[in-house]
């Protein structure tokens, strides 16, 4: 997608609220994310893992998925998967 320095994980953490923008709107499904601390963009079902984290390697991508989405009701999650 780009080379190293290119601003991909930056781009990212942003996005997720780990990371504030200089510049710009950051907008997902009509509403602005710009000033929302993380926790409240994950409950909106937004986040990452940044690569090579794989928390619990004996699960299946679907099911860390699951994991991820804790605070997401089971019939927004299956509705997102």
């Amino acid at each position: 997608i780009g080379a190293n320095g290119a601003g991909k994980s930056t781009t990212l953490r942003t996005i997720s609220g780990l990371a504030r923008p200089r510049i710009g709107k950051i907008v997902f499904e009509n509403m602005l994310l710009n000033n929302l601390p993380p926790h409240k963009i994950t409950r909106l079902g937004v986040g990452h893992v940044p690569e090579g984290r794989r928390i619990f390697p004996e699960l299946t991508v679907r099911e860390n998925l699951e994991m991820g989405g804790f605070s997401v009701p089971r019939h927004q999650m299956q509705e997102r998967m």
